[in-house]
């Protein structure tokens, strides 16, 4: 008996702790979203803001290109609130500047 509730708990507690998009970003048609970053000085910071950004439900693909001036990133999602204010706040959390 105690090996059943020891089962379920832990069905359970991973069920609770899978990342889920909400069920907005499903209903989305995915489109390509393109932004102008500033404060990535090297392949590193582009890798990075891609590994970040694709953390994100319902993020598909980030392209990130350009090193001198202001970097294109283009995130192939559902365009919803919820989405831009993640990716927003994701990039303003890593130091960049999206103009």
């Amino acid at each position: 008996m105690l090996s059943r509730i020891t089962i379920i708990f832990t069905i359970l507690l991973s069920i609770a702790c899978t990342k889920r998009a909400p069920q907005e970003v499903f209903s989305q048609k995915i489109q390509d979203i393109s932004l102008s970053v500033t404060g990535m000085t090297c392949s590193k910071c582009q890798n990075k803001l891609t590994r970040e950004l694709t953390k994100i439900p319902g993020v598909e693909n980030v392209v990130v290109t350009g090193l001198s001036g202001p970097n294109n990133v283009i995130i192939k999602a559902p365009k919803t609130d919820l989405i831009m204010k993640q990716i927003t706040s994701t990039i303003t959390n890593l130091s960049y500047i999206l103009e």
